[in-house]
Parts: C-alpha cells; sequence; structure tokens
C-alpha cells in the first residue's frame, strides 16, 4: 500500500519547514549574543533600541541563556541532519528538534548560575562589583546546552539516587509500541497489493514487524506509522493475520498483536 504523492508532499514541506528553522535560528541567537556583548555593537540603531533598558547582570543572564540555545540548536541541527542522511528520521520526533534549544538554554542557564553563585561565594576578598567577563560562562553554557539530553538524564539519575524518585525518563522511554490500526484491515487471498500501513504509537526508530511470526520488510514513515510488505505465503488461506511490531531491547518490547483478515 503506497503513501499518497499529497501525504509525501506534506511531510516533506514539513520536513524543510524545520530544517529551515534549526539553519535560521543559530545565526539569529549569534546575531543577539553581538548585541549583547559588552563589548558589543551597541551604538548601533537597534541594538541601542534593544539594550536601553538592560542593566549588567540582566544582560549577562541573556548572554548566558542565548549561549545555551545556541548551542541546543546546533545539537539538534547536527542531529537533524545525521538521521536525515542515514534514512533514520521519523516526524514523530519533530518536537524534539524544535524545543531542544529551549533544553540547552534553560539548562545552560541553570548550571552557569550555579557555577557563579559558587563562584563568587568563595571568600569575601576583592570587589564584587567588577563587570564579570561573560566569556567563560557564555562557553560553559553553549557546552551544556549542546549536551542538554544528556544533562538532563544525568540530573534525573542524580536525584533519583538522592530522592529515591521514580526514573521517569526511563518510563518514558520504555513505553510498549502501541497498534492503533492496520489498513486495510481485510484483504483477499492471494491479493495482488500487498500492502498495509500500521499506525500507532511508541514506535522506536529502529522497530522491527512480525507478521504471523516472521519479520517482514517495512518503511518508516511519519507519525508512528510503519509501510509494511506482505508475503505471498501470509495470504494463501482465509484467517487472522496477527500483526505484532518490536522496539529494540529496553525500549518497550513487544506491541499487543493486530490483524489483518484474509478473506476469499
Amino acid at each position: 500500500m503506497e503513501i499518497g504523492p499529497d501525504k509525501q508532499s506534506y511531510a516533506e514541506s514539513k520536513n524543510w519547514q524545520l530544517g529551515a528553522y534549526l539553519v535560521t535560528l543559530p545565526f539569529i541567537l549569534v546575531f543577539l549574543l553581538i548585541g549583547l556583548w559588552p563589548s558589543g555593537i551597541k551604538d548601533e540603531l537597534w541594538a541601542t533600541f534593544l539594550l536601553k533598558s538592560v542593566a549588567p547582570d540582566v544582560g549577562l543572564l541573556l548572554i548566558i541563556a542565548m549561549a545555551g540555545a545556541l548551542g541546543g540548536s546546533l545539537n539538534a541541527s547536527y542531529k537533524f541532519a545525521i538521521h536525515k542522511g542515514l534514512g533514520q528520521f521519523n516526524d514523530s520526533w519533530n518536537w524534539w528538534y524544535v524545543m531542544h534549544p529551549v533544553f540547552g538554554m534553560g539548562l545552560g542557564l541553570l548550571v552557569c548560575l550555579l557555577f557563579k553563585g559558587g563562584l563568587f561565594a568563595v571568600g569575601t576578598a576583592g570587589d564584587k562589583t567588577a563587570a564579570v567577563d561573560p566569556t567563560g560562562l557564555a562557553a560553559l553554557s553553549a557546552l551544556v546546552g549542546m549536551f542538554a539530553r544528556k544533562g538532563i538524564a544525568k540530573l534525573d539519575e542524580l536525584f533519583d539516587t538522592l530522592l529515591k524518585a521514580p526514573k521517569v525518563q526511563e518510563e518514558i522511554e520504555a513505553l510498549p509500541p502501541v497498534i492503533d490500526s492496520v489498513e486495510p484491515s481485510n484483504k483477499k487471498i492471494n491479493d495482488a497489493d500487498k500492502g498495509i500501513l500500521v499506525k500507532g504509537r511508541n514506535f522506536a526508530a529502529r522497530a522491527t514487524v512480525e507478521i504471523d511470526g516472521k519479520a517482514v520488510v517495512h518503511k518508516v514513515m511519519d507519525d508512528g506509522r510503519l509501510q509494511v510488505m506482505l508475503e505471498d505465503g501470509q495470504l494463501a488461506s482465509a484467517r487472522k493475520v496477527p500483526v505484532v511490531v518490536i522496539n529494540p531491547a529496553g525500549n518497550g518490547g513487544r506491541s499487543k498483536p493486530a490483524h489483518v483478515e484474509v478473506t476469499e
């Protein structure tokens, strides 16, 4: 069963929009960082208008936040390019690419605030009113933003150890695959069109499909859809043929079977 050209065109359009977002965002963030930098281009009209009411401390926080978002956007752009190039891209992850710069911004800001607070908490000597060079904090925030996913997972592990909380991230990642429907749900014996479309949730990028207990060729579509080709022997007689989606080990296991009914 082939996906219609309209749906394919729509999916490609969304991919191009996401790619444009991931290409444009780093340039915008760099532009803002230049404007926010203490020795930046504040004499320019746009920078004066943007920053005329920003206090130095607030400006430092904005620099840290923008640097974290820049790191997150670079990582998201890299992952998007790699997954598209390897043919492993799945549209169900679109919001991960969109939100990763936000995760980077938040985590980078949090880590730098902790670092800065600890730095100024050591001793009382020195002039604490002196301007702070943002270079080190911005670099730290950008690096934290680039690896926000790993940082969040480590923080989750840390607080799980300290507070004995459930590992929410692992529970989310371990959700079993669920088949919502199989289209078409009926096939004729020895039907020439052997394609079916499996729709569902929680399909891992490397999920496999078993039909009648045998792994079959499939193609990952967008929005949790798998295009599957049945084999000749699976349509040889009138019966209900079980369809199961299997995620890799540690990613939720097997789905409950759905069925394709083969009729005369």
